[in-house]
């Protein structure tokens, strides 16, 4: 059973450090431990339990058709941790992700990749750690812009933030 961060088989706990989703041969889809299941308002390092049926195993071998676990090396975890490698096949479907929008700032847009995964009649949803990719706005650009050109007038400063500040509050030309 797979509950929050921690893998549950036969009363004892196991730290997860990656969960990787296969299908084909070939991992799909990989999360480290911290990832977020968003599913009726639940998150996975709390309350997620999603009841699967999960093996032991020795090595990686993606050609079989089941979920299984090994034991791996985590240089920043004292102690044991596994990755977990949950089979696409069959009942547990993971859905292609689609792109978001996380989180929009005045500079920058930062986007992440949001999964669906299909369970015994239930569907979570699975947010990435990480952004998929930046996209700068037209404002962003043009801080960027202005920061290069002092830079090319050999200056060392304004920083960025500098530059956000004064292009808010004064008309700034090139002469």
């Amino acid at each position: 059973m797979l509950e929050g961060n921690k893998l549950i088989l036969d009363n004892k706990s196991l730290r997860i450090g990656k969960i990787h989703f296969y299908k084909n041969d070939e991992i799909i889809a990989t999360f480290e431990s911290g990832l977020q299941i968003k599913g009726m308002s639940t998150y996975l390092n709390d309350r997620l339990k999603i009841d699967i049926e999960i093996k032991k195993a020795i090595k990686e071998n993606l050609n079989r058709k089941d979920n299984f676990y090994i034991k791996t090396s985590d240089p920043n975890w004292y102690g044991d941790s596994y990755n977990l490698y949950i089979y696409t096949g069959g009942n547990t479907i993971l859905e292609a992700p689609t792109e978001y929008v996380d989180m929009e700032t005045v500079r920058k847009i930062h986007y992440k990749n949001k999964y669906q995964l299909k369970h015994n009649n239930k569907t979570y949803t699975i947010v990435s750690s990480y952004f998929t990719r930046t996209e700068l706005t037209p404002f962003g650009k043009r801080c960027e812009e202005l920061e290069k050109q002092f830079k090319d007038l050999g200056l060392r400063g304004p920083t960025i933030y500098d530059i956000e500040i004064i292009l808010k509050h004064f008309d700034v030309t090139k002469k």
